[in-house]
C-alpha cells in the first residue's frame, strides 16, 4: 500500500494531533483513562500505519485478506464493535448502581417516614 508524501505527511500530522488530543483530556480528567486507553492505543496505531504504511499490506498477506483497504475497514470496525462494548458494560455497571441508589433511597425515605409518624404520634400523645 503506497501513499503519496502528501497524504502520508497529513495522516502522520492529523494522528500525532489526534494522540495530543487524547493525551490533553486524559490529563485533564475529561475522559477516564479506561476510554482514553483504547483511544491512545489507536492514535499510535495510526501513527504506525501513517509512518510505515506497507504494515498493513504485510497484515494483510499474513490474514490473506486479498485487499489492504479491507485490512483497514476490518480493523476500524473491529475497534468500533470494541468501543460498543466497552460502552455497553458500563451502561450496565451503571444501571445497576443507579437501581440500588434508588433503592437505598426508597429504603431512606421510608425510615424518614416512619420517624416522621412516631415524632407526630409521640406530640400528639404529650398533648392530651
Amino acid at each position: 500500500m503506497l501513499l503519496n508524501v502528501e497524504l502520508q505527511i497529513f495522516l502522520i500530522i492529523s494522528s500525532l494531533v489526534f494522540f495530543l488530543i487524547v493525551c490533553n483530556m486524559s490529563i485533564k480528567k475529561k475522559i477516564s483513562i479506561r476510554y482514553s486507553i483504547l483511544w491512545i492505543i489507536l492514535s499510535i496505531t495510526f501513527i504506525g500505519i501513517s509512518i510505515f504504511p506497507n504494515i498493513v499490506t504485510w497484515f494483510s498477506n499474513l490474514v490473506q485478506i486479498s485487499e489492504p483497504v479491507h485490512t483497514v475497514l476490518l480493523l476500524v470496525v473491529a475497534f468500533i464493535l470494541l468501543v460498543i462494548f466497552s460502552y455497553n458494560n458500563s451502561i450496565t455497571k451503571l444501571t445497576n448502581e443507579n437501581r440500588l441508589m434508588i433503592q437505598k433511597l426508597g429504603m431512606l425515605e421510608k425510615k424518614i417516614s416512619d420517624l416522621e409518624k412516631e415524632k407526630g404520634e409521640m406530640v400528639h400523645k404529650n398533648k392530651m
